[in-house]
């Protein structure tokens, strides 16, 4: 390996403040590849006379400049809901990776994503189902012996006994102070909350900003706590008049079938489809305008995880670029292929000239080893 890139272990610290933001790439790496020539070609296998007449290979397998080429709404329409309907049949093939995926995102402090596919939305379903298990059981654990619990008091003054609203870091932290109060149980109860991945620096929580209001709507509203952003939009979020809500359902399949109506409804997608003037369509939009706000504000590092640093997202860049909180920039490179790095070290220093001396390589294949 070259030894100008590092690995994930060797520049990871949890107890630092760490962001991750994710491109394509972070798909590609747990086996979903949602790459737009891979789901042109599931488009095209799908519809063969409709989209080899369209000639591809002249913009790339990129849909951002196909959909730039054609004026028309209607044939705009046909295109993005033909390519919403193969990114929906890929992403629900990408079940084995969702744990690995899961405990990796869940060493960051922040989530920001240029991705607008739902990869991220099956990854959030998966950690919610894990901790709702792990909850239950370590109810079942401590049935019968409560009472060994009661004089420990959580934050808020929240005791033992409301499990199901309690975060299982917090549920260690407890445990690890009540100093003379330690019995045999309360250790073995400890040892379980240990091997279940849950220590004084784990129990993350994905927070995307919405909750459940009026009409069992989910709504959108700027929230301190909020750590998984959108950038670009997500197939979930949408638009309501003055509201932003989102799909929330608890079945991928659900999800694909609501998303579709939508389509087939005429009803728009906050999703940025464009390789040009995106800043003009993040302005305009509450949720994503937010979202790119915040990017400013993080602090600590920043891990750049499988982007490919291209001009079209110069917004983003900027961001980072002038944030003069980060300390440190981490961007991911293959450390596969001769000039590999060498090329995305230059790409990096060119998007972020102010950081030129905080970016350091790391191997994408190292991240879970």
């Amino acid at each position: 390996m070259n030894d100008t890139i590092k690995n994930f272990s060797e520049i990871y610290k949890a107890e630092q403040t760490n962001t991750l933001l994710t491109g394509n790439g972070f798909n590609l790496n747990f086996g979903y590849d949602s790459g737009y020539r891979n789901l042109f070609e599931a488009m095209e296998s799908n519809d063969p006379n409709n989209y080899q007449l369209r000639n591809l290979q002249k913009v790339d397998y990129d849909l951002e400049k196909l959909l730039d080429k054609y004026k028309e709404p209607l044939a705009k329409k046909a295109i993005t809901t033909d390519f919403i309907k193969a990114l929906m049949r890929i992403v629900q093939n990408a079940e084995d990776s969702k744990e690995e995926a899961g405990n990796f995102i869940s060493k960051f402090n922040n989530i920001f994503t240029l991705n607008y596919d739902p990869f991220l939305y099956k990854i959030a379903l998966y950690l919610a189902k894990k901790n709702k298990q792990i909850t239950s059981e370590f109810g079942q654990l401590i049935s019968g012996h409560e009472q060994e619990f009661d004089d420990i008091l959580l934050p808020n003054d929240c005791l033992f006994d409301d499990l199901n609203k309690t975060e299982k870091a917090t549920l260690y932290a407890a445990c690890l102070s009540a100093k003379g109060k330690k019995t045999a149980f309360i250790k073995e109860a400890m040892t379980y909350l240990s091997q279940k991945g849950t220590s004084q620096t784990t129990g993350w929580k994905m927070n995307d900003g919405f909750s459940l209001k009026k009409r069992k709507d989910f709504l959108w509203q700027e929230d301190i706590n909020q750590n998984l952003f959108y950038l670009h939009g997500a197939l979930h979020i949408y638009q309501d008049t003055s509201e932003i809500k989102k799909i929330s359902v608890g079945r991928l399949d659900t999800l694909k079938s609501r998303i579709i109506e939508r389509i087939d409804e005429s009803k728009p997608l906050d999703i940025i489809f464009k390789s040009t003037d995106k800043i003009k369509d993040i302005n305009n939009n509450q949720y994503m305008k937010s979202a790119l706000e915040q990017l400013k504000k993080i602090t600590g590092n920043i891990y750049l995880y499988g982007v490919s640093l291209s001009e079209n997202d110069n917004h983003i860049w900027d961001a980072i670029n002038d944030n003069g909180k980060i300390t440190q920039v981490y961007v991911s490179v293959s450390s596969n292929g001769n000039g590999n790095s060498d090329l995305k070290m230059a790409n990096a220093k060119q998007r972020l000239p102010k950081k030129k001396n905080l970016i350091t390589l790391f191997d994408s294949g190292s991240i879970n080893k």
